[in-house]
C-alpha cells in the first residue's frame, strides 16, 4: 500500500476547504466600501485560500506510506546425527555402513 493517507477522514477535507473558501471570500469581498483594485483583491484571496487549505491539509496530519513484499528463498538446514549412540541403535544394514561413511569423511575433513 503505497501514497498518503490521512488520520482524518476526508470529508473534513471538503469541510476545511468551504470554511478556508467562505473566510477568504468574507475577508476581500463581503464589504465593498474599501472597493481597491479588484485584481489584487482576487490575487490575496487566492494566496488566502490557497494557504488556508495548506494549513488544512496539514492539520490532518498526513502519513506517506510505503510498503514492499520481498520475497526471499528460505534457508534450508539438514541435519543427520551421526554419533555413535545412533550408529548402535540402528537396525538395517544400509544405514549402519552409510553413518559410517559419514563418520569417516567428516573426520578426514
Amino acid at each position: 500500500m503505497r501514497g498518503l493517507h490521512f488520520e482524518l477522514p476526508i470529508y473534513y477535507f471538503i469541510l476545511f476547504t468551504a470554511l478556508s473558501f467562505l473566510l477568504s471570500w468574507l475577508l476581500y469581498f463581503y464589504n465593498k466600501k474599501h472597493d481597491n483594485n479588484l485584481k489584487s483583491n482576487r490575487l490575496l484571496f487566492a494566496i488566502r485560500f490557497l494557504f488556508l487549505i495548506l494549513i488544512s491539509l496539514f492539520l490532518m496530519r498526513p502519513k506517506f506510506q510505503k510498503s514492499e513484499i520481498k520475497t526471499e528463498k528460505p534457508i534450508l538446514v539438514f541435519a543427520q546425527d551421526v554419533s555413535e549412540s545412533i550408529i548402535a541403535n540402528k537396525t538395517d544394514y544400509f544405514d549402519k555402513i552409510f553413518t559410517l561413511i559419514l563418520l569417516k569423511f567428516s573426520f578426514q575433513n
